[in-house]
């Protein structure tokens, strides 16, 4: 019964997998700091069921073998339940068969390739999808903008 208690009390890990250095280092960072200023507010209300939550981040260095291995630390060492990030669909790509093959839901912001959610079923963006954005600028070009070639 101990461990029972003590579970209820410890934080729910979060894992945020973000380009905090490299080339897009700007994205990466926005979206840790964005979901640091959430995790706050969350937990100043007093958190998720009583428990606080805890954002785990690691710098993927805007590099698709950095993802991986920031993906696979999460989820093996730092015991995180669920991923945020990448930001860039090459990263989510490397990124998305760990967290799917770990039972570990992963959500990016970013990510619009439609590959990326076609990983499995614990894989989900917050996005539209390159196909989509594509079709929309294709018609307010051709609509609004009046361009004909």
């Amino acid at each position: 019964m101990t461990s029972f208690v003590g579970a209820a009390t410890e934080p729910i890990k979060i894992g945020a997998n973000y380009e905090i250095t490299g080339g897009v280092a700007t994205f990466g960072t926005a979206c840790a700091n964005s979901a640091k200023l959430y995790f706050n507010a969350v937990n100043k209300k007093g958190g998720v069921l009583g428990r606080q939550l805890e954002l785990v981040v690691s710098d993927n260095k805007s590099d698709a073998a950095e993802s991986a291995s920031a993906a696979k630390k999460l989820i093996a060492q730092d015991k995180v339940v669920a991923l945020l990030g990448p930001v860039t669909s090459k990263n989510c790509l490397s990124a998305a068969p760990i967290a799917q093959d770990s039972k570990i839901p992963m959500i990016t912001p970013t990510g619009t390739n439609p590959a990326v959610t076609e990983v499995g079923d614990y894989i989900f963006r917050a996005c539209f999808i390159d196909d989509f954005q594509g079709t929309v600028m294709a018609n307010f070009a051709l609509k609004t903008l009046k361009v004909k070639t």
